[in-house]
């Protein structure tokens, strides 16, 4: 929930325009016939087959047996118009929201890999049985599907059914009354998935290097990417003319070029320790029958030269040993004769407290976790921390350092009846039923503020003090502001560090550098984040709207933006700007060598950076990210200190960047390995989760190595994020990212509207 006196930074969470694009999903599908692999279904399209998700629903007498469910109706909710007198602007000229952005969280929702937002703002995803279901905010919740065997990525069609990736290897389609048919099978591995706007599904098989185009009408598909490893979560620029893939233990994230015929991805940017080469198409410039890769031949198929392997299970049975096309030893899994080789855990055949190491954990030792499972686990800690020291268990959750180790906390364990309880860090709970154990309680954590009153003192998500604050009507932590038991008039310092003043507002106090605008003080001056402007009508509110630098300017005469940066003043749809990246400035660099530093200002806080050529278009001041800042000026080994949401976490300056217990900037068991989930926002900055790490990096639209670590959540297990629909009480200038661990969505306000769905259509 966010503040809504808070007007002045207001603006700085507005969504954010962009042209639509159209992409080589323009063309009709490829034919794919031919010398595709027998066991994947490779279907050509015929030449007046309809656009995808015209078809609708089988018929009530088709093959596909239609489940005995409650049918409900998907209607698309109409924008809304904002009134002729409200100002709109396009907020990708503001600078971006500093790292880490604040971090709403919310409970009762699945533990299922992905999920989607419908057209009513619930959330639709796979609950504990593998029925399809759809949750409100306030926990209601309905089934739409039962028993669909989807397993991992979801995404909606325009027309309001939905796709998702079956555990079996395929694609599934539900269909609005709860039908379901399989689109496609023989996938490997199929994870990430995401809908254009025209309809067409792609999708990351994981255990290939390959992502497909496919027609959820007919199955035909086309390969847009090869050469990837590992690929995960996928996501579509705003213009959908990029495809950015991730990369699950490489820390990499690809691009995909959509207008180009070439199926080859390159590298868009780099996690901390990211370790994955750069992409490889095995047989560019190969005929078909020459060999490729570890064990394969190229072959034609899904119209791209690929290289087409044989699968290592062919002539084995269920539980034995294989090699993975990556030359991983694996164990053959599924059943016959559908078998593929599984890499092996990095403690399978290990007892406890051996040393393991994996592409997300480089040193650890096998741990046994409350769930009973062997996992690798990094560094603890709590190896240098005081006995009764809070901590994140591998598992996730809250617990306390004892004997070197986290040891999960369970203010339940000594048989308490459900009800109320704390954990030793101030959070509040009710003891409840474990998930997957019955007859045991746990403490599951509850909202901040639900046993408070309004006034009473409290503990924030992110470990913040604040006070208990009604918001028509509902309770929520606000953190303490600089202004906090100041008087109104009082000298303050905001929270990018511009001095101020204490003004009191509406259910509270704020530090700025002039009184706040309210509806009487319009086209009065005022500030925002330290910036002058003018007050104005932002969303029907009250809003300081900063000074655009291009005012009185013409179309490409030179300009300084908010940050102090130099550009060009430039049209973006029907917005002038000054559009001088401010992670990239040629200027900075001027007369400079490769690594020199390049300190700058970005919104007025002094930034640091380095001179690198990134684009390939000569030397630039690209913006370093929180573990890489740490380490400037600091040599290998140097101790550093890392600011997350969770707090601070000492570290080392390993390969220049801050890495905290385990390896991973933040203290986590990162390391740039398992990428997991992927977002773009409507101004295009890139958004990833890392496994195990529970990081939320962000790059810039220009890619690079040193990405924001935009949040750090108290989750071993992030798969997956969507920006809001606007409706049903998720905003759509946040990021929702599932928790496998406890079934919570933490909200990510990131300042940027998230770039279009197919279905729902937003309007920013």
């Amino acid at each position: 929930m966010r503040r809504k006196f808070m007007a002045v930074t207001a603006l700085l969470m507005l969504g954010c325009t962009s042209a639509g694009g159209r992409n080589k999903g323009d063309a009709e599908p490829a034919d794919v016939a031919g010398d595709a692999p027998a066991d994947l279904l490779d279907v050509e399209a015929p030449e007046d087959a309809p656009a995808p998700d015209e078809v609708g629903p089988p018929p009530e007498d088709s093959a596909h047996e239609q489940p005995d469910v409650e049918v409900t109706d998907i209607e698309a909710t109409p924008p809304d118009v904002a009134p002729a007198d409200v100002i709109s602007i396009n907020t990708c000229f503001l600078p971006v929201a500093p790292a880490p952005v604040p971090v709403q969280t919310h409970f009762g929702f699945t533990t299922a890999e992905d999920f989607a937002f419908d057209d009513k703002g619930r959330v639709v995803a796979v609950d504990g049985n593998g029925n399809m279901v759809r949750i409100a905010k306030d926990g209601t919740t309905t089934i739409w599907a039962p028993n669909t065997g989807i397993a991992a990525g979801v995404r909606f069609l325009p027309g309001g059914d939905l796709v998702g990736a079956g555990g079996d290897g395929s694609l599934i389609r539900v269909y609005a009354n709860g039908a379901q048919e399989v689109i496609l099978g023989g996938l490997l591995y199929p994870n990430g998935v995401e809908v254009d706007s025209e309809g067409f599904v792609y999708v990351a098989e994981n255990s290939s290097t390959r992502v497909r185009r496919i027609n959820p009408d007919d199955g035909s598909f086309v390969v847009v990417g090869v050469g990837m490893s590992g690929p995960n979560g996928v996501s579509l620029s705003p213009d959908e003319k990029t495809l950015y893939v991730g990369s699950f233990g490489g820390g990499v994230v690809y691009a995909l070029d959509l207008t180009d015929d070439s199926p080859k991805a390159v590298t868009f940017g780099r996690t901390p320790g990211g370790s994955a080469t750069d992409p490889v198409w095995e047989c560019e410039g190969k005929v078909a029958g020459e060999a490729c890769g570890f064990s394969g031949l190229c072959g034609e198929f899904g119209g791209v030269l690929d290289c087409q392997t044989v699968n290592p299970c062919t002539l084995l049975d269920p539980g034995e040993d294989c090699t993975t096309d990556f030359g991983e030893p694996g164990t053959c899994s599924g059943v016959p004769p559908d078998l593929y080789c599984v890499p092996k855990g990095a403690c399978d055949d290990l007892t406890v407290g051996e040393p393991c190491s994996s592409p997300w954990v480089p040193e650890g030792v096998c741990t046994e976790t409350s769930f009973g499972t062997l996992d690798c686990i990094g560094k603890s800690a709590c190896e240098d921390a005081a006995p009764g020291t809070p901590c994140t268990p591998p598992e996730g959750g809250y617990g306390q350092c004892t004997g070197g180790a986290c040891v999960p906390e369970n203010p339940c364990e000594n048989g308490l009846p459900e009800g109320k309880c704390t954990f030793s860090n101030g959070v509040h709970g009710t003891c409840q039923d474990h998930p997957w154990n019955p007859g045991v309680l746990v403490c599951q954590p509850v909202v901040p503020c639900a046993w408070d009153l309004a006034g009473d003192p409290c503990t924030t998500t992110a470990g913040e003090p604040g006070v208990c604050t009604d918001d028509n009507g509902a309770l929520y932590c606000l953190p303490n502001g600089p202004c906090f038991e100041l008087a109104e008039g009082t000298p303050c310092v905001d929270a990018l560090g511009v001095p101020g003043t204490c003004f009191a507002v509406d259910g509270g106090a704020i530090c700025a550098g002039a009184p706040p605008c309210k509806s009487d003080s319009l086209g009065q001056a005022c500030t925002v984040a330290g910036l002058p402007g003018v007050c104005a009508l932002i969303e029907e509110a009250a809003g300081c709207l900063p000074n655009n630098p291009c005012d009185g300017l013409l179309i490409g005469d030179p300009c300084m933006d908010a940050g102090g940066i130099t550009g060009v003043c430039e049209t973006v749809g029907s917005d002038t700007g000054c559009t001088a990246p401010q992670w990239l400035s040629a200027w900075l660099c001027a007369g400079k060598q490769s690594g020199d530093s390049c300190d700058s200002a970005i919104d007025g806080v002094p930034t640091r950076g380095h001179c690198w050529d990134v684009t390939g278009a000569g030397l630039g001041c690209e913006y370093t990210s929180e573990t890489k800042g740490a380490c400037l000026y600091k040599d290998e080994g140097e101790a550093c200190t890392l600011w997350h949401t969770g707090g601070t976490t000492a570290g080392r300056c390993i390969s220049e960047h801050c890495n905290g217990p385990g390896g991973g900037g933040g203290g986590g068991g990162g390391g740039g390995g398992g990428l997991d989930g992927l977002n773009v926002d409507n101004c295009g900055f890139v958004y990833v989760t890392e496994y195990v790490a529970g990081y939320v990096w962000r790059f810039p639209p220009s890619g690079g190595n040193n990405p924001d670590l935009a949040a750090s959540l108290p989750s071993s297990w992030i798969p997956n994020m969507h920006f809001g629909p606007g409706v049903g009480g998720f905003d759509v200038d946040v990021l929702y990212v599932s928790d496998r661990d406890q079934g919570r969505l933490f909200g990510l306000e990131v300042g940027h509207d998230g770039s279009p769905d197919a279905y729902p259509k937003v309007t920013p």
